[in-house]
């Protein structure tokens, strides 16, 4: 085998062990809502945290689900904290979420 044939293969090698990532599969994670003193509602999910307020908890929900799938699960501090199914490896994962969102 020669050098360009040896680099061509590693670079396929890497190829598919990035698109078999890409494909894992999902599993689950959450998503954290609460009350602003305001009177709005902020979320923390895996899709994103949210900056702003939204007027009802179920939206600001949305907005850090996109198209997963949540169901509430218990209180985490002053949040709801929601069990998110379908979530993929390279979403936010639960440690940074419980970071970044205002539950204590």
């Amino acid at each position: 085998m020669n050098k360009l044939s040896v680099k061509l293969l590693m670079l396929l090698t890497f190829l598919i062990a990035f698109l078999f990532a890409l494909t894992a599969q999902a599993g689950e994670g959450i998503a954290l809502t609460w009350k602003t003193k305001n009177g709005g509602w902020r979320a923390c999910g895996p899709v994103q945290c949210l900056q702003t307020g939204y007027k009802t908890e179920k939206e600001a929900l949305s907005k850090v689900v996109g198209y997963y799938s949540a169901t509430y699960s218990t209180k985490y501090g002053r949040c709801n904290m929601y069990k998110v199914t379908g979530v993929k490896s390279y979403d936010v994962s639960d440690a940074i979420i419980k970071r970044n969102a205002q539950c204590r």
